[in-house]
């Protein structure tokens, strides 16, 4: 199980950390999403306390 909390604010948004997920979006926090679910075990729990743009996005950020 993860429970987490992304640091909101961030600024930093280096390709290098782009190219480490399946998805290559901009916005930090997503990164940090996709982090914690490549951590999860094959039937783990995550709890993300997440801004409420992610939620209504239509762009690629909603695929992840």
């Amino acid at each position: 199980m993860i429970l987490s909390k992304p640091p909101f604010g961030v600024k930093t948004e280096g390709a290098e950390a782009q190219n480490r997920y399946a998805y290559k979006i901009s916005p930090i926090l997503m990164l940090f999403v996709q982090h914690t679910l490549d951590s999860l075990a094959a039937n783990g729990l995550c709890g993300i306390l997440l801004d409420e743009w992610v939620l209504f996005r239509t762009s690629d950020v909603a695929f992840v």
